[in-house]
């Protein structure tokens, strides 16, 4: 499964977005996305539009994003010294 990080959207509930290739159908993504209070995922695929059940691809996304190598200086916080 291939994940893409997409570009923020500029307005609307839905900021952060990932394209998620389809296993059973690769030449198709679903767009999984994350609310912009980060309390909510939603996914273009029919589990999640039609049961509102997390998906395999919003699961894809979660462990995607825990391996990203989050920056360990708080630089907002560095700058201000």
């Amino acid at each position: 499964m291939k994940i893409t990080k997409l570009p923020r959207a500029l307005k609307g509930k839905w900021n952060k977005r990932w394209a998620v290739t389809s296993e059973s159908d690769p030449t198709k993504d679903h767009i999984v996305a994350l609310s912009n209070d980060e309390s909510e995922w939603g996914c273009s695929c029919p589990v999640w539009k039609f049961r509102r059940m997390e998906c395999k691809h919003i699961i894809a996304v979660k462990e995607y994003e825990k391996t990203i190598i989050k920056p360990v200086i708080d630089f907002d916080k560095w700058l201000k010294r």
